[in-house]
């Protein structure tokens, strides 16, 4: 017996929406052969009733097939059949398995590729046989339904957002390269100054990368991928390269998507933004949210770097990132260089160097051996620093107009100092508020803190060490500011220090703090002592890093050291206190004598 099967055109087609919506399909009847045709005739055909057909999805498990898909009862696909039951024969909207005793069947589906196979009462079984379903997207309309929305193509509206596989790549990493369809697509998206959004909504997709992606000339782009799921993989050779070029990009998105180093291919960044050659944006306001950058131990030598270009040392600045990991780098999870990368904010982000090479959390400036002074600043707020050889937080050298660093809400484990600056000429606002600095990574010279720019300087509701194990260290600090800057100014409020130091003058090194409030020095969590001072209590200081604090001193207004740092205090014996108190000193010979204090630079009696 040959069973004869052919499929009909669909009986009904409607105009269809983006909501999910059946078509009928109405095969011809099954049928049969049977006995011999006659002289120049043909064999009878007759009707195979009660044969059960299953509606698959492609490809089909077997014949008969079972992965089956999912029928309905009518064109709104509201109500689905019994997947034993996929069959609603003409007229009917009762779901059943077989065809009719005239070989009838029909069907409702979404449009889509499907396998069915049919089954006579016999128990023969054939197929699977493909069946397609499609429909041109330019003939489908698409309305949100909303009041004052309007109808528009399927075509229309699937262009408003465009993924990577829209552009050919395949997402199945290595050995496929996707470098050249991924940097297609970013050229689709920002062919135009204002941008356009490129979506990687895969849930599992790695995508090879084996040279530079280079986004550039925009403002408005958007990379937003469905999750750690959405991975780029550096696949190149070149080892000082990065990832992502950011070239004279403002105001764009990054967002929900990681990118991977490894020790077979090492690269420089996984994102450098600069300014370009020849640029028509300026590179500032852009953010990166929920991006994870691994550097596998220390293949990534920086996550993101604030570069100085082929355009030049400009604006690379304003830049946001929220919940970003930077993990396992050699140098810094951000490295912000040149005169002009100032505003960066980092809120709830982790930074895990590389054990035993990754050197900064942050660079905040640039280093002297990274080329000079700048004026660069950020903003740490929140999340996680570990294991950083050099200081969690660097700030490069800065000169007027100082702009502030501000450290807030952060834990600290494994790094060799909290904070470490250059100097001691220049100055900056400084405020670390919140800080827990654990001690099982400190720098054998003891140092949590290694301040040498002027300040001001204030330090709040932080403790810096631990009470107990291998943890437990002297943890002191070193201020060592340029005595004649008249910006000179550091306070401390609840602080605690975990030391087994028993005076101030061996925690606190180089010149004393301006003020000391409500901290203490712990040897344990019920052992300590406390670490209050006010600098007007006649105490001289000096910038002399073993002298710590003097014991009360006097002078002359003759021998008024210059140049002293701000907050010096000395008893004058024959200075004249003037009717207005904070006035200048001036030389009375045989007055009583008056407290001369400095302050911005200048010698004031009271």
């Amino acid at each position: 017996m040959k069973l004869l099967l052919r499929l009909s055109a669909l009986a009904a087609l409607a105009a269809l929406s983006l909501v999910a919506q059946a078509v009928r399909v109405d095969p011809n009847p099954v049928m049969t052969t049977a006995g011999a045709p006659g002289a120049g005739g043909t064999a009878p055909l007759l009707a195979v009733a009660g044969a059960k057909v299953a509606i698959c999805n492609f490809p089909a498990n077997g014949t008969p097939c079972t992965n089956y898909a999912a029928t309905y009862t009518d064109a709104t696909a509201a109500t689905p059949c019994p997947s034993t039951s996929q069959v609603v024969l003409a007229g009917t909207s009762a779901c059943v398995a077989s065809a009719d005793a005239q070989g009838n069947y029909g069907f409702w589906i979404v449009p889509g590729t499907y396998a069915y196979t049919i089954t006579t009462p016999a128990g023969t079984s054939y197929g699977p046989y493909t069946l397609t379903l499609g429909i041109t997207s330019g003939a489908v309309s698409y309305n949100p339904g909303a009041t004052g929305s309007i109808a528009r193509s399927t075509q229309a509206r699937l262009q408003d957002i465009r993924t990577f596989k829209d552009f050919n790549c395949l997402g199945t990493g290595p050995p496929a390269d996707d470098t050249a369809c991924v940097q297609a697509a970013v050229n689709w998206a920002t062919a135009v100054t204002a941008g356009r959004r490129l979506m990687c909504p895969e849930a599992a997709s790695t995508y090879a990368i084996s040279s530079t992606i280079v986004i550039q000339n925009v403002a408005g782009f958007a990379l937003e991928g469905g999750g750690y799921g959405c991975t780029f993989l550096w696949t190149g050779a070149s080892t000082t390269s990065p990832v992502f070029d950011l070239q004279d990009v403002a105001n764009s998105t990054f967002k929900n998507f990681e990118v991977l180093a490894s020790s077979a291919n090492p690269a420089e960044e996984a994102f450098r933004i600069e300014n370009g050659p020849g640029g028509t944006v300026s590179p500032t306001g852009n953010k990166f949210e929920n991006v994870y950058i691994e550097g596998s131990n220390g293949y990534f030598t920086y996550g993101f770097r604030g570069y100085v270009g082929a355009g030049g040392d400009a604006n690379v600045d304003f830049m946001y990132f929220d919940n970003v990991r930077v993990m396992n780098y050699a140098h810094s999870a951000w490295s912000i260089e040149g005169t002009q990368s100032d505003t960066w904010r980092m809120v709830n982000c982790q930074a895990v160097a590389a054990n035993a090479t990754g050197k900064y959390a942050v660079s905040g400036g640039t280093s002297s051996a990274q080329g000079g002074a700048s004026v660069s600043n950020f903003t740490w707020d929140g999340g996680l620093v570990a294991n950083n050889t050099i200081a969690d937080f660097f700030l490069g050298q800065t000169s007027s107009p100082a702009l502030a660093y501000d450290i807030r809400n952060v834990s600290s484990e494994g790094s060799s100092r909290f904070l470490s600056t250059i100097g001691p000429s220049g100055y900056a606002p400084i405020t670390i508020d919140n800080v827990r600095f654990a001690a099982n990574g400190l720098n054998s010279d003891g140092y949590a803190l290694y301040i040498q720019l002027a300040g001001p300087v204030a330090i709040r509701n932080s403790h810096f060490g631990d009470d107990s194990g291998a943890w437990a260290k002297n943890v002191k600090m070193l201020w060592n500011p340029d005595t004649v800057n008249a910006m000179v100014s550091m306070v401390l409020e609840d602080v605690v220090f975990y030391t087994a130091l028993t005076t101030a003058s061996a925690i606190f090194r180089g010149v004393p703090p301006t003020a000391v409030l409500g901290s203490r020095a712990q040897s344990t969590n019920t052992v300590g002592f406390p670490l209050d001072y006010v600098n007007l209590s006649g105490n001289v200081q000096t910038n002399n890093a073993t002298a710590g604090y003097l014991a009360p001193g006097t002078s002359t207004f003759a021998g008024l050291p210059s140049p002293a740092f701000n907050g010096m205090h000395v008893y004058c014996s024959n200075c004249d206190a003037p009717a207005s108190q904070g006035a200048t000193c001036t030389s009375a010979s045989g007055m009583a004598g008056a407290q001369a204090v400095r302050v911005r630079g200048a010698w004031q009696c009271y």
